[in-house]
């Protein structure tokens, strides 16, 4: 027989028992019927497809970690993608060196400047390079354009200049020198007004031919002649001390008369009371050629004066006197 005691301690272990498997049941229930986990739905390929909160916290989780692989993957092949432009790019800017370079040292300065200014590569040392070129190039085109003046050749030098400025880093040196020249361009001697003459004449409206054959258009054109040996043709121009030099033609016209007529041409500098000869032609008669005239330094000079000597008188009854027609031609004077 079970005693009354042990009868009470078995009617408690299964109040418990039952009590606890009853409360499992009633959680288990209220979660199923009224607390159900959380789902979401989604379209994929036309399909839905049915995800709960725990697969849906997992997929974000997973989604994250990929975003993570990716971007660092991106930036591995970025930083790949540097390093294969970079060597790119120092194998053109190694090349391009190269390439002016040799040019430069061949004496190609055209070409090493125009590869080094057109280049798209952008390189310090490139920029170096040029910068110093630049420099030295601009040095020689400057001392071949002070030899062009020299010869008088202001035309071509100008043009030389302006060729050799499109080609430097900086062109201000060049572009004075092209304001130099251009300002001090030649002036003819024609645009000059005679302030005293005698026999000297300009011929604005008559070309002449002298005694060989060559023309001479009318403009820039003088023609002289003497009456014996004491009156001389001449003509005084003013020059104001602004030039330098002077160039021009001395011929003897074909309307000069077949007797033996000589003569020649003399050129002074005058400043204050001071006559300075700078020029006297060799003896000039129908057998004569054309003389350049030489490099005459005009400097601080106030006036010049062209003149034309006779050797004798020259006079006959019938006619008077008689003297060589002496053509100027092209008379230039120059302030650099």
């Amino acid at each position: 027989m079970i005693s009354k005691a042990k009868k009470s301690m078995i009617a408690e272990v299964f109040k418990v028992i039952f009590s606890g498997f009853l409360g499992v049941i009633i959680t288990i229930a209220y979660q199923h019927f009224f607390n159900p986990p959380q789902s979401f739905t989604f379209l994929y390929n036309g399909n839905e497809i049915l995800v709960t909160e725990t697969e849906y916290v997992e997929l974000v989780e997973q989604n994250t970690t990929l975003q993570e692989q990716l971007q660092s993957v991106q930036a591995e092949l970025s930083s790949l993608q540097t390093e294969i432009e970079n060597q790119k790019s120092n194998q053109a800017i190694e090349q391009l060196l190269k390439q002016a370079t040799d040019y430069w040292n061949n004496a190609d300065y055209v070409q090493a400047l125009t590869v080094l200014k057109n280049t798209s590569v952008q390189s310090e040392d490139i920029q170096l390079l040029y910068s110093n070129y630049s420099t030295e190039y601009t040095l020689t085109v400057l001392a071949q354009a002070d030899s062009m003046i020299a010869e008088k050749r202001y035309d071509e030098a100008v043009s030389f200049l302006t060729a050799g400025q499109s080609l430097v880093s900086n062109p201000t040196e060049i572009q004075n020198k092209i304001s130099q020249i251009r300002d001090n361009a030649p002036a003819k001697l024609s645009k000059l007004k005679i302030t005293s003459s005698r026999f000297f004449d300009m011929q604005d409206s008559k070309s002449l031919v002298d005694t060989v054959g060559n023309s001479y258009p009318s403009g820039n054109l003088f023609t002289t002649y003497a009456e014996g040996d004491s009156n001389y043709g001449y003509a005084s121009f003013y020059l104001g001390k602004k030039y330098s030099g002077i160039s021009g033609t001395i011929a003897v016209s074909d309307e000069s008369e077949d007797v033996g007529l000589e003569g020649w041409i003399e050129i002074y500098s005058i400043t204050g009371e001071d006559y300075t000869r700078l020029y006297q032609s060799p003896m000039l008669n129908r057998m004569s050629t054309p003389i350049s005239l030489p490099d005459l330094n005009l400097s601080n000079a106030e006036w010049i004066e062209i003149r034309y000597y006779n050797n004798g008188n020259y006079f006959s009854l019938a006619r008077g006197y008689h003297s060589l027609q002496i053509i100027i031609s092209d008379v230039m004077l120059y302030s650099l």
